[in-house]
């Protein structure tokens, strides 16, 4: 991920199913584990202070337990479904994502196969991970360290960032899977990751308000 200019060049033989899928429901499950890390410590941290404020050494000795147990159950029926819902979204999106790249590519020549550049896309999918940073904006937002507006600021630099990134990523899979020149992986990228901005704007005008009550 380092070096997207070889990101693919090492990219395993086999179908799209196999390795590929893998690799992207991973890739999902992984971010949904950072997002449950960060309900875990913004909210369920507070919830198990709440549950034992007030009581004497000796009570808070024999309820701890349960409370941890409870804690926990919740936090991995969290993990179960922030992880399914992210992964069924960003596998759909993504497959969705690679048919618009694919038939843009077809349309300037390119003569690749559809499920080569739907498994590209799938690798691709390593870059979610930097939904991680704003998991950690969320906590120190949570903890005060940071205004709402710097956690705007900071998740605007994050996703932009890592949308230029991917920009870069699905042109060199273009260029790979297609054969075509550099310029025309790089036109028709523009429209998937278009697609990527528009989505991020409708999803703050919805999200925005209410993460900042959430987290202030």
């Amino acid at each position: 991920m380092a070096r997207p200019i070889l990101f693919y060049t090492k990219m395993p033989a086999g179908e799209w199913f196999e390795e590929a899928l893998n690799f992207g429901g991973a890739s999902g499950l992984l971010l949904g584990l950072w997002i449950t890390i960060a309900i875990f410590i913004t909210q369920y941290i507070g919830l198990m202070q709440t549950l034992t404020e007030g009581l004497t050494p000796l009570k808070l000795l024999i309820v701890s337990p349960v409370i941890i147990i409870f804690v926990l159950v919740i936090s991995l029926m969290t993990f179960l479904i922030a992880g399914g819902i992210i992964t069924g979204f960003f596998l759909l999106a993504f497959y969705i994502l690679g048919t618009v790249l694919h038939f843009s590519l077809r349309i300037l020549g390119g003569k690749g196969n559809f499920f080569e550049m739907v498994k590209a896309m799938f690798y691709s999918l390593g870059v979610v991970q930097a939904g991680g940073l704003l998991a950690i904006l969320a906590i120190l937002t949570r903890w005060h360290l940071l205004n709402f507006g710097l956690f705007v600021i900071g998740e605007n630099i994050v996703y932009y960032g890592t949308a230029l990134y991917t920009y870069g990523l699905w042109s060199i899979a273009g260029k790979k899977v297609h054969n075509v020149p550099r310029w025309k992986a790089f036109a028709a990228a523009v429209i998937p990751i278009l697609l990527v901005i528009l989505f991020n704007l409708a999803l703050n005008r919805f999200l925005l308000p209410r993460l900042e009550r959430w987290l202030i």
